[in-house]
This record gives structure tokens, C-alpha cells and sequence, in this order.
């Protein structure tokens, strides 16, 4: 059955009604999307730029909490006391193992007075391996500049008067070995003489223990 152009036309206009009637429909649908869309993108921004200032304070914090300059001058005021002490008593033993030689090469029974002279100057490491030890139990976090520079001046006392007193108490110790080879009897007062260089070793280390104990 033919169908008439009339029928033709009131189809096709009806399917054009229905096509004009979901299209603003579909576009209202995508604008709500769109708005939807830029409404999560704002509060995700918002948010990060909340996030981003907290970071920047934890890091800034982290940063005056991290490695100073205080406690690089601790670190090295332990290291110069260690390392005063070590110096002075190497050369000290040195000067003394020297001398001690000689004697023994005369008389080998006198061994045990001469390695007792030649470790007295040994005892000035010990000081400033102490040192070091205390300065390093006060170095912490974020150590500040005034007390790292307080740290490092009561090391520096310490590693010159173990440095000094070392040499000396070696040169002592070395002419206390000649006097025995001599006068083996003497012993005590061989002894007793480069004992009074260690005095000033023990006043460094107690004078560099109390300005260590200013820093609370």
C-alpha cells in the first residue's frame, strides 16, 4: 500500500519535534556535568593549597631542627680534643721509647721501670678521648650557635694543655729513664718528676669538664 506525502511528512516532522526536545535536555545534562566537574577541580585546588603551606612549615621546621652550624663546631671541638691528646701522647711516648731503648740496651732487667715512665705520657689520650666522649653527649638536634661555640672553646683548652703537657711529660719521663740507669734505687723520685707535668694535664681536663657543663 502506498503511503500518501502527507503521511510522509507528519513523520518526519514528528521525529524532527523529537529530536528538538532532546537536545536542550542533553545540553543541560552536560553543563551540569561540566559544573559538576569544575566544582571537585576548585575543592581539590583549594585543598592542596592548604596542604602545600603545612608542608612548607613542616620542612621549614625540619630544616631548624636539621645539622646547625653549633653542632659542627661541637663535632669539632671533640674531634680537636681527641686528636690534641692523641698527638701530644704519641710524640711524648715516642720521646721517652726513644731514651728507654738506649737503657734497656745496657740492661734488659730494667724493663719494667721503663715501660712504666714511657706510658706516662699515654695518659693525656685518655683525657681527650673523654672529652670528646662528654661534647659528643651534648651535641643534639638543632644545637645552637652559642653552645656550639662554647663546646668547641672548652675543647680547644683541652686539646692544647693534653697537646703540650704530653710532649713535655715524654722529655721528663725519657731523663727519669737515664736516672735509673744510673741509680736503679731511684725509682720513686723518677717517677714523682714527670708525674708533676701530668698535674697540668688534670687542671686542662677539669677546666675544660666544667665549661662543657655550662652548656645545659
Amino acid at each position: 500500500m502506498r503511503k500518501s506525502p502527507i503521511y510522509v511528512a507528519s513523520i518526519v516532522a514528528g521525529l524532527l519535534l523529537m529530536v528538538l526536545s532532546v537536545v536542550p535536555m542533553f545540553s543541560q545534562e552536560t553543563n551540569a556535568g561540566e559544573t559538576f566537574a569544575e566544582q571537585f577541580y576548585e575543592k581539590e585546588t583549594s585543598a592542596q593549597d592548604k596542604i602545600e603551606p603545612q608542608n612548607a612549615e613542616k620542612a621549614a621546621e625540619g630544616d631548624a631542627q636539621g645539622f646547625t652550624i653549633g653542632m659542627a663546631l661541637a663535632i669539632l671541638g671533640a674531634s680537636l680534643a681527641a686528636a690534641g691528646g692523641g698527638f701530644g701522647s704519641s710524640v711524648g711516648v715516642g720521646i721517652a721509647g726513644e731514651v728507654g731503648n738506649g737503657v734497656l740496651s745496657e740492661d734488659d732487667k730494667k724493663f719494667a721501670p721503663v715501660l712504666i715512665l714511657q706510658a706516662l705520657p699515654a695518659t693525656q689520650s685518655i683525657y681527650g678521648m673523654l672529652t670528646a666522649f662528654i661534647i659528643m653527649q651534648k651535641i643534639t638536634i638543632g644545637l645552637s650557635f652559642e653552645k656550639g661555640l662554647n663546646l668547641l672553646c672548652a675543647a680547644v683548652v683541652v686539646a692544647v694543655v693534653q697537646l703540650i703537657s704530653a710532649i713535655w711529660q715524654g722529655k721528663v719521663s725519657a731523663a727519669s729513664m737515664q736516672l735509673i740507669a744510673r741509680k736503679p734505687k731511684q725509682m720513686g723520685q723518677a717517677i714523682i718528676l714527670p708525674a708533676m707535668v701530668e698535674t697540668f694535664a688534670v687542671f686542662g681536663l677539669l677546666v675544660g669538664i666544667i665549661l662543657i657543663g655550662i652548656v645545659k
